[in-house]
């Protein structure tokens, strides 16, 4: 590629870049206003207009370690630097509104900002209270899902503690026990923490450096550790894990216990404040399903709300406790699944496995066998639970598994030695028709069943998830190492492989 190829490419870039990822307003340091997007891409315009021979060739370079597309994007980045505040709102913020007919005037917060980022050599800056119109509900809409990125676009990110006088007091800061900081901590590559004398709490440049003095406080402060939030990227999976993150933080508005949730797991979601916080949950809840991972189902607690099921997670809080670490590697070659809330319920392809009810121990306490896998051992603490006035001498009880693999030589499904599963219950029916009159269509693009197996996934309408509030696995002692990659794996019929409606 030419030279003048090249700047092209990278000029393109850059427009796209500045109107599309970056903040849609910030300050600038210059004039102390509020500017909008065409400013900074003329600010920044002539330092892409004529590279240098010297440009030129750290662009190859950076073409040469990464893709061609991501090289051009962080020579750009490189050039258009802005820093972003992270703070507990006080009840007395510049608003937007002020901003635009005063400035900044007496708003220490705002200053000290400023003052930060043109240490830093920044020309630019983002500040939640004052930067976005919220008297617009499209500007606020796109502020809203855009916010992640926009924190993991900065040059910097200035971490205000309000409430932490030294390094000693940060654990107890307040700024660790908010819905919207979790993001705003994950998402930049740079942070700088500062007490509320506005004093840096260390002397390195960047707080999230492996070896930087705080991390011990940090870890202990957020409860995610050090290599957690190094090699962290917002996708929708390891649900488990970073729901629990969130679990214990709190938020102003009900709705921004889901909205704050969508940079980290990269799904979006409509913003309608009213809607109330079960409602947006499960609409975030239902975005991560698109995905297919199966770790979104591995919650116990309350359930939500729901016309159509009882299983789907009333809050971030129900995820505390997941047992998904002592998966391992089995993660790799989890089975992607089709889910997805119906008005039949909340569909799940599962490996679902008859039980047989024991003698229980006393009047109290709940024990099954699972015939099809001699030794098996079903965890769960099922005791204090008789089935109470859902239980009768005709319920069948099974478990279902949806942590499950399928690999290329065997159509049968594999389960792990250890497995994530549900445990269901439902009524026999007298002469139960071996198929039921109405069929589901179901597309096997994930489990790739073939057209004759298709026919064999019939409604079941009848099972239902019973004993939510606690997290069941199943230990499998007997299964057999399949190749290095795949580790021990025990295959069932593919007959055991169902649709199930909860």
């Amino acid at each position: 590629m030419g030279s003048q190829a090249r700047q092209d490419q990278v000029r393109a870039e850059y427009f796209r870049y500045v109107m599309n990822d970056i903040p849609l307003r910030m300050i600038h340091i210059g004039t102390m206003k509020l500017v909008d997007r065409q400013f900074v891409a003329s600010y920044f315009r002539q330092t892409v207009e004529n590279l240098s021979s010297q440009e030129l060739i750290n662009i190859r370079v950076l073409e040469a370690v990464s893709s061609k597309s991501y090289g051009h994007r962080l020579f750009v980045r490189e050039k258009v630097k802005y820093a972003v505040l992270s703070h507990r709102w006080r009840d007395k913020e510049t608003s937007y509104e002020e901003m635009q007919a005063n400035g900044i005037r007496d708003d220490d917060k705002l200053s000290q900002l400023c003052r930060i980022a043109k240490l830093h050599g920044i020309e630019f800056v983002w500040a939640d209270t004052c930067c976005i119109d919220k008297s617009s509900s499209a500007e606020l809409d796109e502020s809203i899902r855009s916010m992640f990125r926009w924190y993991r676009n900065s040059e910097i990110c200035v971490v205000y503690l309000a409430q932490s006088g030294s390094a000693k007091e940060l654990v107890a800061d307040e700024w660790w026990m908010r819905g919207w900081t979790l993001q705003e901590f994950l998402a930049p590559g740079k942070m700088k923490f500062y007490d509320k004398g506005w004093k840096p709490l260390t002397e390195v440049p960047n707080d999230k450096e492996k070896n930087a003095p705080l991390w011990k406080s940090i870890e202990e402060a957020s409860g995610i550790a050090y290599e957690q939030v190094r090699t962290f990227q917002p996708d929708p999976t390891n649900v488990g894990v970073r729901m629990s993150w969130a679990a214990k933080r709190k938020t102003t508005r009900d709705e921004d216990v889901a909205y704050s949730l969508m940079g980290i797991f990269n799904v979006s979601l409509q913003i309608a404040y009213g809607e109330g916080k079960e409602r947006a949950f499960i609409r975030l809840i239902e975005a991560i399903m698109q995905s297919g991972d199966p770790s979104v189902l591995h919650w116990a607690g309350l359930t939500a709300a729901h016309h159509s099921s009882q299983a789907i997670p009333s809050g971030p809080n129900c995820y505390v406790g997941h047992s998904q670490d002592n998966l391992g590697s089995s993660t790799v070659l989890m089975q992607q699944l089709d889910i997805a809330i119906t008005s039949q319920g909340l569909r799940v392809p599962m490996v679902v496995l008859p039980l047989v009810k024991a003698h229980p121990d006393s009047q109290k306490s709940l024990r099954f066998t699972c015939p099809l896998i001699p030794g098996a051992t079903v965890n769960a603490a099922i005791t204090g639970w008789s089935g109470g006035n859902h239980e009768s001498s005709t319920s069948e009880y099974a478990l279902g598994i949806f942590t499950y693999t399928r690999l290329v030589r065997t159509i049968n499904p594999g389960l792990f030695g250890t497995s994530l599963t549900y445990l269901l219950m439902r009524e026999k029916s007298k002469g139960r028709a071996q198929a039921p009159e109405t069929f589901e269509e179901f597309k096997p693009t994930n489990l790739g069943l073939s057209s004759a197996e298709e026919s064999n996934m019939f409604y079941q309408r009848e099972w239902r998830r019973i004993m939510e509030d606690q997290f069941i696995t199943l230990d499998i002692p007997n299964a057999q190492r399949f190749g290095a990659v795949a580790g021990q794996l025990f295959f069932v019929e593919r007959k055991y492989l169902e649709i199930v409606y909860l």
